[in-house]
């Protein structure tokens, strides 16, 4: 599946998505020009990271992948209960955690191209995920987790924001 965006580092580096966001954006503003940019993730698709394949980090590579700015041990997440408690599913969840991550590096660093580009405080910003996490009873289904899926929106002087939450 990744194979086929070599572009974006397998659809899995945030810095790339961000340097093409910023273009557009920039050549959007630079003309006057209102603009429609949708960004779709890889992430937290299969193969999760870590149990991905080594050579998309290969730094002879083109345009490498990136790992996410912070990873997940077994032990310190909390498995969904769905799902049953066992050492290979908390492993899994805990590399779908660190896709997690990944993708909100890809978001924060559109945003900050957003910023950069001066189109920040103009710009509707949409979020969203097609299905729930990828794991049995949660996706491809209609389970009530297959149906638990993102949604945010951020429009400055327009939706009033939420308060902060913090992140690990």
């Amino acid at each position: 599946m990744a194979h086929d965006r070599p572009e974006l580092g397998k659809g899995r580096n945030p810095q790339i998505y961000a340097q093409y966001a910023l273009e557009f954006m920039r050549d959007a503003h630079d003309q006057g020009q209102l603009f429609f940019l949708m960004v779709n993730a890889h992430d937290p698709h299969r193969p999760f990271y870590g149990n991905d394949k080594a050579e998309w980090y290969d730094p002879a590579t083109a345009l490498p992948a990136q790992p996410p700015s912070r990873t997940f041990r077994p032990e310190e997440v909390q498995v969904p209960p769905f799902l049953p408690d066992l050492d290979d599913v908390r492993l899994e969840v805990a590399e779908y955690y660190s896709s997690v991550r990944r993708m909100d590096d890809l978001v924060g660093a559109v945003l900050n191209a957003m910023r950069e580009a001066g189109v920040e405080e103009e710009t509707l910003v949409v979020f969203l995920g097609d299905n729930g996490m990828s794991f049995p009873f949660a996706k491809s289904n209609c389970y009530q987790n297959s149906t638990r899926t993102p949604w945010m929106v951020r429009w400055p002087g327009q939706v009033r924001a939420a308060p902060s939450i913090a992140r690990t």
